[in-house]
């Protein structure tokens, strides 16, 4: 008797998984989601061939699927016919996609067992094969690809005639995305070489000047300089078109020249500096507002009362509540340049600004235990950061930021 209890419990839990995909597969149906549809009602009826609802949800999901795919593929096709760029790429790419879909939902429908209702003959599930065309597909998508390639190489060929700095790295952007649709075309790799080459900017970048007025937080400006060298540093993408200079090269500079720390972060004085290092460009910033309030606690009393509810009667209990609320906070500000050297252009300027707030709250009680309740805060009292770490803090996230800025310039 156990053992049929349980035989049936399990066939249950088997059915009950069949109904959950048959009721996705009606949701995704409703949402016009046909593929998904198609592969829900497929996955319910390998775990229960004679399952109705499954088998009524593929009846509507699988053609659904095989004419919105067939249909998106036909205006595809039309549009591909003449090749614009990389446009068409992506189309053909979208091509091979829905050809891909349609395979596999033509293995899964063959490697179905054999389907039939409880009462009635076996149900067959009608789809062509596309192995074919999904063949022909990919041949177009080649072909496209060799078209698209040999574009951006003619227009890479192009810009490296103009010889500028900002025209070869145009010119290596172009041979990198030829390389991206045919890794080996033509001599696109040693073109892209030589246009990188030429296209380095060195530049160097100044140890931020603090003009907060704020001085008992040591080389802050420097902590700021140094982690958006060393974000830039580590990210292959920002440093593919630019040299940054060492500090090391820098303080040589300083001290062939009588400079004092003073006089590098001096706008007039960094100009000067650049063109002895013989950069491109420049990159000069300011602490411009330091803040930081000390922590302050404050506190408020209230009352929780509970009612017990117990054999020899109900009772209510009480506790006075104090809470305690501690909090600081500091933020920063920063902002920087980037100059050109030999023009004294302003090529781009920004700034950002970070906040850190701390925030510790804690209770303590007088009465029962239980009136507490579950909603009051319980954590224990926290000391909050010191200052000089609080502003420590704000300068490791501001850092990112202003790192990120500059990244978007030199990429």
């Amino acid at each position: 008797m156990l053992l049929v209890l349980f035989l049936y419990q399990g066939n249950c839990i088997y059915a009950q998984s069949a109904r959950e995909y048959s009721k996705d597969s009606e949701a995704f149906f409703a949402a016009q989601q046909f593929e998904k549809a198609t592969i829900s009602a497929i996955t319910a009826l390998m775990k229960e061939p004679d399952f109705t609802r499954a088998i009524e949800a593929l009846q509507q999901a699988l053609p659904a699927a095989i004419r919105t795919n067939e249909s998106h593929i036909t205006q595809l096709k039309e549009s591909t016919a003449k090749f614009s760029g990389d446009f068409t790429v992506e189309e053909c790419q979208e091509i091979v996609n829905r050809y891909t879909n349609l395979v596999m939902i033509s293995d899964k429908i063959m490697n179905l067992p054999v389907i039939k209702l409880k009462r009635g003959g076996p149900i067959k599930f009608e789809i062509k094969s596309y192995t074919a065309e999904l063949r022909q597909a990919k041949e177009e998508l080649l072909k496209n690809k060799e078209l698209a390639a040999d574009q951006h190489y003619q227009i890479g060929q192009g810009l490296l005639k103009e010889n500028t700095i900002e025209k070869n790295k145009l010119a290596a952007k172009e041979f990198k995305k030829a390389m991206s649709y045919v890794s080996d075309f033509k001599d696109a790799s040693s073109m892209y070489d030589q246009a990188k080459k030429l296209a380095i900017k060195r530049i160097a970048i100044i140890p931020f000047e603090n003009k907060s007025g704020k001085t008992q937080y040591g080389s802050i400006n420097e902590t700021i300089t140094d982690k958006i060298i060393s974000a830039l540093t580590n990210d292959p993408s920002a440093m593919e078109f630019i040299e940054i200079i060492t500090r090391d090269q820098l303080q040589q500079v300083m001290q062939e020249q009588n400079l004092g720390s003073s006089g590098l972060i001096n706008e007039n004085t960094a100009m000067q500096v650049g063109k002895i290092l013989g950069v491109s460009e420049i990159i000069v910033g300011q602490i411009t507002q330091i803040a930081s309030s000390e922590p302050v606690t404050t506190s408020k009393q209230y009352k929780n009362e509970k009612t017990i509810y117990r054999k020899e009667g109900n009772f209510v209990i009480q506790a006075m509540i104090t809470e305690y609320k501690k909090e600081a906070s500091a933020s920063l500000s920063c902002s920087f340049k980037i100059i050109d050297v030999k023009t004294a252009k302003l090529l781009k300027s920004d700034s950002s600004k970070e906040d850190y707030r701390f925030l510790s709250v804690w209770v303590t009680f007088l009465g029962e235990r239980d009136a507490v309740g579950d909603n009051v805060p319980r954590t224990q009292e926290e000391n909050a950061p010191m200052d000089e770490e609080r502003i420590n803090i704000c300068a490791e996230r501001i850092a990112p930021k202003l790192c990120q800025k500059i990244k978007e310039y030199v990429k």
